[in-house]
């Protein structure tokens, strides 16, 4: 059990410590791809006769469409929706951000070589936002199953079910001449079974008789042993007291 927990501690630590080393980098790889990225956009939107006061605008409008693009899509794709929409400005951003930062490249007075290392900033900054978009839906997916399972109930167990014990001796007792459980033991069987006669029912239950027969038996009881008090007789015949005495009070009214 400790190792387990222990087990189960470790996986939590490490687990904080990949996303702590995940956010740590995303804003590393972000941040240095968006200020490389800003700086071509701007240059390109001051060689474009815009304001030098407001070019950097422009390199926000892109990138910042690219994200917001990503995002949307994200959200959309959880709401069961298209997302090609999307997609196609994330795509046309990206393409509109290479294309600028191979234009810097080429009006500085670089080579294709330039242009192409020009292009790696704006590429790995959609792509790393693309990423996080994808390691924030899992982490969501994983919760949702895991709040999922510990919201089924718990299958309650059911309680065994006793086995039904025998009310009665078993032929077997009764030709050995051994008393049943609850019956006197100085009835003989054949008596017994005078005795059992219009019973039913089962361990734990009281017997139902017919008054006649619940009479007759409390007569063979009587005449079985002589001074058997009215609680004895109840207890071997499996009624109560009071009923023992109604039926006795009623044919002796009779």
């Amino acid at each position: 059990m400790n190792r387990l927990r222990w087990l189960r501690v470790l996986n939590g630590t490490l687990a904080v410590l990949a996303g702590v080393v995940v956010v740590m980098g995303f804003i590393a790889v972000v941040g240095a791809g968006f200020a490389l990225s800003y700086d071509a956009l701007k240059a390109v939107a001051v060689s474009a006769h815009m304001r030098a006061d407001l070019a950097w605008l422009f390199p926000v409008t892109v990138d910042g469409a690219m994200a917001i693009a990503t995002i949307v899509a994200i959200v959309m794709k959880k709401m069961d929706k298209p997302t090609w929409y999307p997609w196609i400005v994330v795509g046309v951003g990206a393409v509109i951000s290479v294309i600028c930062n191979g234009l810097h490249a080429w009006n500085a007075g670089g080579d294709e070589i330039a242009m192409a290392v020009s292009a790696v900033p704006p590429l790995l900054l959609a792509l790393c936002v693309h990423l996080l978009m994808s390691l924030v839906e899992s982490i969501g997916a994983s919760v949702a199953v895991a709040a999922e399972e510990a919201a089924k109930p718990t299958p309650a167990r059911k309680p065994a079910r006793p086995k039904p014990q025998p009310a009665f001796s078993t032929p077997e007792d009764t030709a050995a001449g051994a008393p049943a459980e609850g019956d006197g033991g100085d009835l003989d069987g054949g008596e017994l079974q005078r005795v059992k006669k219009g019973r039913r029912g089962v361990a734990g239950e009281k017997t139902r008789w017919k008054s006649t027969d619940l009479l007759r038996a409390v007569e063979e009881l009587k005449a079985a042993e002589p001074g058997i008090t009215r609680e004895q007789q109840a207890a071997h015949l499996d009624v109560s007291t009071r009923r023992i005495r109604q039926v006795v009070e009623k044919f002796a009214a009779a």
